[in-house]
């Protein structure tokens, strides 16, 4: 989860900006709800089961203004294949 400075829905280490301590809701296939916060380098991980999983960024935790950028979309759908990795890439611009 990050301020998508440039706006072009891809996280560019160096130009766009990490926003740590978000909190992400995740709930897998078999409906179980991870309650998460982002670290440092506004990243979070979660262990679920293979298939469809919902990401959903809570808009109260963001800063002040964050609205969805280029290409992001919240909440996210995420197609986790058996033994895969799945992951879900938001940005965000006007947040002060």
């Amino acid at each position: 989860v990050y301020g998508d400075v440039d706006n072009d829905g891809i996280y560019t280490l160096g130009v766009d900006v990490p926003f740590p301590g978000v909190d992400v809701q995740v709930t897998d296939s078999l409906g179980t709800v991870y309650n998460l916060t982002t670290g440092p380098d506004g990243s979070f991980s979660q262990a679920v089961a293979a298939g469809s999983t919902t990401v959903n960024v809570v808009d109260a935790t963001l800063p002040a203004g964050a609205t969805l950028g280029f290409g992001s979309t919240d909440p996210t759908v995420v197609n986790v294949p058996v033994g895969g990795t799945g992951s879900d890439d938001t940005g965000y611009i006007g947040y002060e």
